[in-house]
């Protein structure tokens, strides 16, 4: 696949020109050549410095290459660019009078975008273009062209594309489908022929995740700020890139739509890449939002039965149930005295979360 060739791998922890912007993890993967090529080397050890030795080591090198590809495919579909501190291993692995050469190749998968140089020169127009190049831009004008009808199909082909070329200008387009297929889902929608699939949201992710991390947040928070249809999508995204972002956390929370400043809360479980001593005084203006804004959203009234003189107290929910004051949740829509339901991420839970970060910050980074 040609989305091999723009994955870096490289055997230092750091890329010279590029900046570590997530960590995926450690990948491993393994090739294995054919039987008794140790035997077959030392019984004719003689030769092996000879004609021989070439087509060893042309195994030796395409057990390598595989081995590398198929870390390069892991990578690829976590959302990585990029394999830092690639180390391989060789064994022998015998049994039953035969034996067989194993690869093992090991490295950590990264998202990583080059940095641009600060010379104004850099944002000058090439003096010229590669065929190749040309190709590609060709290309790339013509999807974002297409990209505009609803008509437009997102096969296999133009999914490797896009995502090997980084085609932020069709984000947005990709965004409004996602949000079209789940307005239907949700019976919100009944006009929208468009059916979302697992394949078109996993491919939409590892789009996403291919591009700078600016530009997906940009994209995304903003998209939940217009209230599109996106959240769950959004969430997982944002949590597999790391792309935690305060600012944009800022501008949900004051939002005038309650859902959106609800989504915003439930985001806050997600995990930035790096965390810095900015990061406290952000944190805990969030915190302040976070109690200003989710407020008691009910009414309290009191009634009395006709087995009992005494007065019991009620509250009353936005769906006009009336509740125990010991309730914690309304039996009629499940949502509790804030308005959230016991499947949502609720303002106590979060507020916990960020006390701890920021005590474990406070400790470590000042």
């Amino acid at each position: 696949m040609s989305f091999q060739k723009k994955i870096i791998v490289t055997t230092t922890p750091s890329i010279a020109g590029w900046e570590i912007k997530a960590y995926y993890g450690i990948i491993s993967s393994h090739a294995v050549a054919g039987t008794n090529i140790f035997s077959d080397i030392f019984a004719d050890f003689s030769d092996f410095f000879g004609g021989r030795s070439g087509s060893y080591q042309k195994q030796i090198s395409a057990i390598h290459n595989h081995a590398i590809d198929e870390l390069k495919k892991k990578a690829h579909l976590l959302g990585g660019n990029c394999i830092v501190g690639l180390h391989i291993d060789h064994d022998e692995i015998s049994g039953k009078d035969k034996s067989m050469f194993m690869v093992t190749a090991m490295g950590t998968a990264v998202r990583a975008e080059k940095l641009q140089p600060q010379d104004s020169k850099s944002h000058e127009k090439p003096l010229a273009l590669a065929a190749t190049e040309l190709k590609i831009l060709s290309r790339k004008k013509e999807i974002i062209e297409a990209s505009k009808s609803t008509e437009f199909s997102y096969d296999e082909t133009i999914w490797q594309f896009i995502t090997e070329h980084q085609v932020s200008e069709i984000a947005t387009c990709i965004v409004k489908k996602l949000h079209e297929s789940n307005s239907v889902e949700h019976g919100l929608r009944y006009d929208i022929e468009f059916q979302e699939t697992s394949e078109f949201r996993d491919s939409s992710q590892r789009y996403f995740l291919s591009l700078s991390s600016e530009k997906t947040k940009e994209i995304l928070y903003n998209a939940l700020i217009d209230t599109l249809n996106i959240f769950d999508f959004a969430k997982d995204t944002i949590s597999k890139g790391q792309l935690l972002d305060y600012n944009f956390i800022k501008q949900m929370l004051e939002s005038k739509n309650f859902i959106t400043q609800k989504q915003a809360l439930s985001i806050l479980e997600c995990d930035k890449d790096v965390y810095t001593k900015e990061d406290i005084e952000a944190l805990q203006q969030i915190v302040l939002k976070i109690k200003s804004i989710f407020l008691v959203r009910v009414n309290y009234v009191e009634e009395t039965s006709l087995l009992s003189n005494n007065p019991k107290k009620k509250w009353v929910c936005d769906c006009g149930k009336k509740n125990d004051n010991a309730t914690n949740n309304c039996s009629a829509c499940d949502q509790d005295i804030y308005g959230f339901t016991t499947k949502e991420v609720t303002p106590p839970t979060i507020l916990n979360l960020l006390k701890n970060q920021i005590l474990i910050l406070e400790e470590y980074l000042t």
